[in-house]
């Protein structure tokens, strides 16, 4: 059985947040979208596995964990928002609304989340193409 998802909180000086493993962009989507200011607070995870069951995590790494692979499946090529292009640089997929009608919070989804890992100074490897790059910067 499913564990219920909590609703995106701010509980004094942190933002507490169920996933599940096998829906993690799904539920992250969920919980984190509103948080609007609060992206600033540390995040508190929990993950449950498929079967239900809570993971046990240690201090931050777990809440880094949880970015690092936010950003993975978000990037994924497979989700239909990012495309590759020569030697798998990643750019937004001008098609992406054809995957995803709702692609445009998508994406500001994601770039809250890489700025989070920014914010937080964790490091992350996404290959971005370098015209995307450019724009970003």
């Amino acid at each position: 059985a499913s564990q219920p998802l909590a609703a995106p909180a701010i509980a004094g000086w942190h933002n507490p947040i169920t996933v599940r493993r096998d829906a993690l962009l799904t539920d992250a989507f969920s919980e984190l979208r509103g948080l609007g200011d609060g992206w600033r607070l540390p995040l508190r995870v929990r993950f449950f596995s498929a079967e239900g069951l809570e993971e046990a995590g240690i201090g931050e790494g777990i809440a880094k964990e949880f970015l690092v692979d936010v950003l993975r499946e978000g990037f994924d090529p497979q989700t239909g928002l990012f495309a590759t292009g020569t030697e798998g640089a990643l750019y937004p997929n001008p098609a992406a609304v054809l995957h995803r009608r709702d692609a445009a919070s998508w994406f500001e989804f994601l770039g809250a989340v890489l700025a989070k890992t920014l914010y937080e100074g964790i490091l992350v490897e996404l290959p971005f193409a370098p015209f995307f790059l450019n724009l970003l910067l």
